[in-house]
């Protein structure tokens, strides 16, 4: 098979985006099309041209951790997780295989020691894509749940792990890797993606059968409540205030342990006022105390002074200690000194009343940046520079 090279992924490129952008105008000029059909086939670069000349960036490998998966097995992860991760379904082996002779990377290593700490701590990982920070938070959740099982030596029942993910396509790519790890359970660890598209009538016996692990209608997530609930902050609305998911709640009184926030550099503004009234609703809700949760938020967008602001101030004001910071400096260069910061009460009952509840504003975070001093730093990791292989 002739491969194929970006001299010739390029021109295609090109007339595929020249032609979509003229539909999407919708001019009917024919005159006008034509105009615009000649400026957009300019070579890239050039003066007037639709597409700028391709740009290359170089991608360095993730620093990994000393210890295999096998060596944290009965140490800080439980063998039976271990080896649910060493021998996932074999429709999803290839992608989500984790093998017991494998090596995390060491920012995953930190992040796990972080979360496995008996205290409740939490923490923020922003890096880049690929650098896997799913499983910074996941395996130390799924470790949980596998503890919790060995204790109740049954099903799981309650809500214990809340993710909150932006986007139905986002909840949806958890599915897989949810799957993949918590089959071989036998059904006793669950997870169910939470959504306007969960069907609202109980689906046959036979397609529920095919994945144990999944509760796929909402008849079935009234009826046991899963420990793991992946949702998006509408449905959590409606979850809160409607009668028919009142079960939800009742079973999982004090249970709820983990909050997790993806793409946490999207919550600016009143969203992330509003996010933050949201999961303070969710604790009264659920029946617990900041102090009992572990909150973790991650990011793709290291360079944002956003995501640093929300590391620090979106655990503050939920009442609960960030333990770590992860995140990757801007040049790509090993990075071992994350902040580390003590909880305070933050003062905003003294504030004028404009100022109230807009704490994630970058503006007020400013604010609180001048108040709060920094402590000294933990150590963690991130990229790896070419020169340190």
């Amino acid at each position: 098979m002739k491969p194929d090279y970006y001299s010739e992924l390029l021109p295609v490129l090109a007339d595929r985006a020249k032609l979509s952008a003229i539909s999407r105008l919708g001019f009917s000029n024919v005159p006008l099309r034509r105009y615009l059909a000649e400026v957009f086939d300019r070579p890239f670069g050039e003066l007037g041209a639709f597409l700028a000349d391709p740009t290359f960036e170089a991608v360095f490998g993730w620093q990994k951790a000393e210890p295999t998966m096998a060596e944290l097995a009965g140490d800080l992860l439980t063998p039976e997780l271990v080896r649910a991760m060493d021998e996932p379904l074999a429709e999803l082996a290839k992608d989500y295989r984790f093998a017991k002779d494998q090596c995390p990377y060491t920012h995953q290593l930190q992040a796990w020691r972080i979360l496995n700490e008996p205290t409740p701590q939490s923490l923020v990982v922003a890096s880049g894509t690929g650098s896997g920070k799913t499983e910074c938070f996941m395996v130390p959740i799924l470790d949980s749940l596998a503890r919790h099982r060995q204790q109740h030596q049954g099903r799981l029942v309650g809500v214990r792990a809340l993710f909150l993910y932006p986007l139905n396509a986002l909840i949806n790519s958890q599915r897989e890797r949810l799957r993949a790890w918590t089959e071989n359970f036998g059904g006793d660890i669950r997870f169910c993606l939470y959504n306007g598209n969960t069907p609202e009538k109980e689906q046959p016996e036979r397609i529920r059968r095919q994945h144990i692990s999944e509760v796929i209608d909402r008849p079935s997530l009234h009826a046991s409540a899963p420990p793991i609930l992946v949702t998006n902050a509408t449905m959590l609305e409606f979850m809160l205030v409607r009668t028919a998911d009142a079960p939800i709640l009742e079973q999982s009184q004090g249970k709820l342990e983990w909050v997790v926030l993806d793409e946490a550099h999207t919550y600016v503004g009143s969203q992330a006022a509003e996010a933050a009234l949201l999961i303070r609703r969710v604790l009264l809700a659920f029946g617990v105390t900041p102090d009992q949760v572990r909150f973790v938020a991650t990011s793709a967008t290291p360079r944002a002074r956003l995501v640093r602001d929300c590391a620090v101030f979106w655990p503050m004001w939920q009442g609960c200690r960030l333990s770590a910071y992860i995140w990757w400096r801007d040049n790509g260069w090993f990075r071992r000194s994350p902040r580390q910061y003590l909880p305070v009460k933050c003062p905003w009952r003294s504030c004028k009343p404009s100022m109230r509840g807009v704490i994630f504003l970058r503006k007020d975070t400013r604010l609180w940046l001048r108040i709060r001093p920094r402590v000294p730093s933990v150590t963690c990791s991130s990229r790896m520079h070419p020169g340190h292989q």
